[in-house]
């Protein structure tokens, strides 16, 4: 683990600079910002930004591709960023709400809304019906998505991480340490 927090905290750690992997800093704007600013040449991010972009930025002409992926690699990797209807124990509008969450993941209904706003279905009826794109198609039928346990709190716990070692504030192995304190914090809370 330590490696890899290496690896990706080098990428803005100023001491770097001559090999060329120094690339980033906190004083560097967001990613989506630099983009549609044109300052940027290329990104990841989901498919489903593909029109806020374009919105941001009627000039700008880009394309939209898989991930780079590793050679010869038996699977290919997707990230997927899964939203889900629930429905509170205690309401009293229990079955309606229900009803709703049914008609609204209805085939007929999610087939009008997704290629609205970009994103993949969960549903492989959808998936196999091309009301996607065949981009989205293959990303769908193999993105994968662990459990977070903290979704609100990964991506700060994640930044402070690499942004503390690569400023020198922490090594691995003490960044490590302490978001594992913050994780146990989380659920000492519960």
């Amino acid at each position: 683990m330590e490696s890899v927090i290496r690896f990706y905290s080098d990428f803005g750690n100023a001491s770097k600079a001559r090999s060329g992997v120094y690339t980033w800093n906190t004083r560097i704007a967001e990613p989506r910002a630099l983009f549609t600013e044109g300052k940027l040449g290329m990104m990841l991010d989901y498919h489903s930004y593909k029109s806020f972009l374009a919105e941001k930025n009627t000039h700008i002409s880009f394309g939209v591709a898989l991930a780079p992926q590793i050679e010869n690699a038996k699977t290919p990797v997707h990230f997927a960023d899964v939203h889900a209807i629930a429905v509170l124990r205690r309401s009293q509008g229990q079955k309606t709400a229900w009803h709703f969450a049914q008609w609204l993941t209805s085939q007929a209904q999610a087939a009008i809304y997704l290629p609205r706003v970009g994103a993949a279905p969960a549903r492989r009826d959808l998936i196999q019906a091309s009301v996607l794109s065949p981009l989205l198609q293959e990303s769908a039928l193999n993105a994968r998505r662990t459990k977070e346990n903290y979704p609100e709190y990964n991506s700060d716990f994640l930044r402070d991480i690499i942004e503390s070692v690569a400023d020198g504030r922490l090594t691995p192995s003490e960044s490590l340490a302490e978001t594992r304190a913050r994780y146990r914090g989380l659920l000492e809370q519960q």
